[in-house]
């Protein structure tokens, strides 16, 4: 008997509708099933009632706040190696796209706050202590506002800061700094979210005039949400170690500020590849795949190549 909760089965990879195949059985329902459309094969228990089969670690099945935070763990495990994670995400998992959202959104904060309390560190180091010595004086001059807006301090970099006086008033502009860079955290939000969707893009496009590949479109709009964590990543690390070499007042400036942030930068770089690679292979079993493959990856590394030339440039006129 069809689930209540899905009136119409439908093929999980490409989205068919399965009610023509159910329509051939003659006498009983076979176990396994295999859609006329794409090939996929599942097992006809997942398309009748998909909920049944839910990820009981995966993000995407929580019902609670409590149990988003408690399944974060295990899912950023299984996220850290994308094979792993495609392995169990795959077309049977369905798609709940506001469940990804919130659980970015609790992400976010989480690391911001927390890389926020370096940033702070860094702009006590820059601005303050070396004029006070100590919170005790600092707090005589400014009192509570003055607290308060160095917290905002700390959460606007690297985009915005409030100047105030010990009279009282404030006003916020755009960061003014030697160690905070707002078109700095510009080109990295925007590189990576342009370099992810261009993944995207060329899937979409690849699914839009090569009929035979049977996807549907919530399944890339999953990775595109999933791979925005390395955006995330790239954003935060940046952040994390700007605020580190000022609390230590450039005294690792090579190392902290250029070389530890680009090898996390590469790290992030070849996770969104295999991401979307393992997507391709294991996750969405789209055959032939390297074909997909091989133009994705060059996509991306013209997006990239178009982002350090754009850089390159930027600097050279602003040194100018």
């Amino acid at each position: 008997m069809v689930s209540a909760k899905q009136t119409t089965p439908i093929c999980p990879k490409c989205g068919y509708d399965q009610r023509g195949e159910i329509a051939t059985w003659e006498s009983v329902c076979p176990v396994e099933g295999r859609c006329p459309e794409c090939g996929l094969g599942f097992a006809w228990g997942e398309v009748f009632d998909p909920d049944h089969f839910e990820l009981a670690w995966y993000i995407e099945t929580v019902r609670t706040k409590r149990q988003m935070v408690w399944r974060t763990i295990p899912t950023l495990w299984f996220l850290f190696v994308p094979s792993w994670y495609w392995r169990e995400v795959n077309v049977q998992t369905r798609f709940r796209f506001w469940a990804i959202v919130r659980w970015l959104c609790f992400l976010t904060v989480c690391l911001h706050a927390l890389s926020s309390i370096l940033v702070a560190m860094g702009n006590w180091t820059e601005n303050w202590q070396w004029r006070y010595g100590s919170f005790n004086l600092f707090y005589s001059s400014y009192g509570i506002r003055g607290v308060g807006w160095e917290i905002f301090n700390g959460f606007a970099a690297p985009f915005f800061e409030a100047s105030f006086s010990s009279a009282g008033g404030f006003t916020i502009g755009v960061m003014d700094s030697r160690y905070h860079e707002p078109l700095h955290g510009v080109r990295v939000l925007g590189g990576y979210f342009g370099y992810i969707a261009t993944w995207a893009v060329v899937l979409l496009l690849v699914m839009r005039f090569r009929k035979e590949v049977k996807l549907e479109r919530s399944h890339v709009l999953r990775a595109f949400l999933l791979s925005l964590l390395a955006v995330l990543a790239a954003f935060e690390t940046q952040r994390a170690f700007t605020g580190l070499n000022a609390y230590w007042d450039g005294y690792g400036d090579i190392i902290w500020v250029v070389g530890i942030p680009m090898i996390i930068n590469i790290l992030i770089f070849i996770w969104i590849q295999w991401f979307w690679i393992a997507a391709i292979h294991i996750g969405w079993r789209i055959r032939p795949g390297w074909p997909i493959t091989i133009l994705g990856m060059l996509a991306s590394f013209v997006a990239v190549a178009v982002l350090f030339v754009s850089t390159i440039v930027f600097m050279y006129l602003s040194a100018s």
